[in-house]
């Protein structure tokens, strides 16, 4: 007597689970690129940076201030006029 082989059916865990592998790897390699998109920037060159806009800014405050203070002097001066 002969024995017969069962037919199996096509083994497709094997297929999905290729499937579902590539699909994470390719996940995988994806964020890495959209992570690494921004170069990393030197600490001490930005602080440097930070510094003088720091400087930059300061002087401009230096210059509204005196600014306001010529206006206030004008201001006074015309309610000074206007009250006499």
């Amino acid at each position: 007597m002969a024995r017969r082989r069962a037919r199996r059916g096509p083994e497709e865990f094997s297929l999905s689970f290729l499937d579902v592998i590539c699909c994470g790897f390719g996940a995988v390699i994806l964020l890495l690129m959209i992570t690494k998109t921004v170069q990393p920037q030197i600490i001490e060159a930005s602080t440097i940076n930070l510094e003088g806009k720091v400087a930059a800014l300061q002087e401009q405050v230096f210059e509204i201030r005196g600014e306001t203070r010529v206006l206030n002097r004008d201001l006074n001066a015309k309610h000074e006029q206007l009250s006499e």
